[in-house]
């Protein structure tokens, strides 16, 4: 069995989330598998400019750009 053509559906861990960062100011995006754990028990993410984590926000957004 192989596949001919792939789909073009996402699957909901690969979808893209965008998010600001509090300390530098940047916006970056992001997948699931990014999301790392505090030791506090917290969803944390590291931010590729300034290398600070940053608590990801209860409710994420959806990135809609190009």
């Amino acid at each position: 069995m192989e596949i001919i053509e792939k789909g073009t559906k996402i699957q909901p861990n690969e979808r893209v989330y965008v998010m600001k960062c509090r300390v530098c100011g940047c916006k970056f995006t992001y997948k699931i598998k990014n999301i790392e754990w505090s030791y506090g028990g917290e969803e944390i993410i590291m931010c590729p400019q300034c290398n600070n984590y940053i608590g990801v926000p209860f409710i994420i957004r959806k990135y809609k750009g190009g």
